[in-house]
């Protein structure tokens, strides 16, 4: 029998520490999603919570359009790969996300082969406008929180104003 877990994805720097402000709060309830275990899948090196890692790719580069061109088809290849080699091992129970980019394609492929419930944090630095990840992303969630209450007021019905993290 295959363990239950539920899967923390984040891209790196502030996506990363948003994610483990988010699991600090997580890990002192009793259950989540009836499930207390977690694993990180990150494109960030930083290791600041206490939990297995599971490295995705970046899928683009953010110094040059030319290299994220060769780099996109390879990265989502290879985050397919190690998504159902984590999907093969355990029973994905749930996906939380503060993104970016990184975080679409395990959020799909878990909503959709897995039917796994999808919980996605919007990054606080956005007042205007979701983010492209974010405007994917929320075709897909079960439950979509914003941090800027001018968000919730633009995307009524559609996301959850949940404040600062």
């Amino acid at each position: 029998m295959r363990k239950t877990v539920n899967i923390l994805i984040s891209g790196n720097g502030g996506h990363y520490f948003e994610l483990v402000k988010l699991y600090e709060s997580l890990r002192n309830e009793s259950t989540f999603c009836n499930c207390h275990d977690f694993i990180v899948l990150t494109s960030s090196d930083s290791r600041k919570i206490d939990l297995q890692h599971v490295s995705l790719r970046e899928i683009r580069s953010k110094n040059s359009w030319w290299k994220s061109l060769m780099v996109f088809p390879l990265a989502i290849l290879i985050n397919i790969y190690s998504f159902f080699l984590l999907a093969l091992r355990y029973r994905v129970n749930s996906i939380i996300s503060t993104g970016p980019g990184t975080s679409i394609v395990p959020i799909v492929l878990g909503k959709t082969i897995l039917n796994a419930k999808i919980v996605h944090v919007e990054t606080m630095c956005k007042f205007q406008d979701l983010t492209l990840s974010g405007k994917i992303i929320k075709n897909f969630s079960d439950l979509f929180i914003v941090q800027n209450e001018e968000l919730s007021e633009k995307y009524i019905n559609e996301v959850t104003y949940g404040g600062r993290l």
